[in-house]
């Protein structure tokens, strides 16, 4: 180490000693300054009200964090009603497209080069009226059997015996018999669905029915069939005593 190092490395330490001493009498001349005794106010003392110490005291600490009618909850636990209010629609501004008549100038370009050719409406001529013969009505002389329904096609074996005419005092409405019957052309069951009004008659044709009537067999089917079995009964107009009856109008 030379000299000038030596002597530069002694003025400093000087200088940080005198720099330090500075400090030293500056923080001695503060705190030895006297406090200032005539601008502080002499403190005092304000007797406060026991009960009202005690009013804004609270009993409970978490009183604050439970739900109550009288704290922060209150706005909650009583709701106000909400009336609500209706907010009026309105379209917006949507401007109008302008007319045009493009269509209507195309369909008539198009008829003034292809004018509709003219046509005639359709005129219905007059009917023609023609001459029928009707033959003269008959009153049917004695009682008949006719079949209806799925009963229609088939054929009876040999020919059904009926009373030829009723004693009645009114004349015999037609006794409607449904049956059912096998391929071989027996009737299985029968069930009377309308009544004569003569007893004997509609017990006459359920015995009919059920014991003497028989169809022709089938042999290329084993379905069954049914249908109705009408007997039209012949009432002798002479047994008739409603006058109505025995002379219509």
């Amino acid at each position: 180490m030379n000299e000038s190092d030596s002597s530069e490395s002694s003025q400093w330490g000087w200088w940080v000693a005198v720099v330090f001493g500075v400090q030293a009498v500056l923080l001695w001349w503060v705190s030895s300054g006297k406090p200032d005794q005539g601008n502080r106010d002499e403190a005092s003392l304000v007797q406060v009200d026991p009960a009202l110490v005690e009013a804004l005291a609270l009993e409970e600490p978490m009183s604050l964090g439970q739900p109550r009618t009288n704290g922060f909850s209150a706005i909650w636990l009583k709701p106000k009603p909400l009336q609500h209010q209706f907010a009026r629609w309105t379209p917006p501004d949507i401007p109008l497209p302008p007319e045009t008549n493009v269509v209507e100038t195309i369909i008539q370009e198009a008829l003034e080069k292809n004018p509709v050719p003219e046509f005639r409406s359709f005129e219905k001529p007059a009917p023609k009226l023609t001459r029928i013969s009707v033959p003269p009505l008959r009153r049917e002389g004695e009682s008949r059997l006719v079949l209806r329904g799925g009963l229609a096609e088939r054929t009876l074996v040999g020919v059904v015996a009926l009373k030829a005419a009723w004693e009645h005092d009114t004349f015999l409405r037609p006794t409607r018999v449904h049956v059912l019957v096998d391929s071989m052309g027996r009737v299985m069951n029968g069930v009377l669905l309308a009544e004569s009004g003569h007893a004997p008659a509609d017990t006459a044709a359920m015995e009919l029915a059920l014991k003497e009537i028989r169809f022709n067999a089938i042999t290329n089917s084993t379905a069954y069939a049914s249908g109705e079995l009408v007997f039209q009964w012949h009432t002798d107009p002479a047994s008739v005593t409603n006058v109505k009856e025995r002379f219509p109008r």
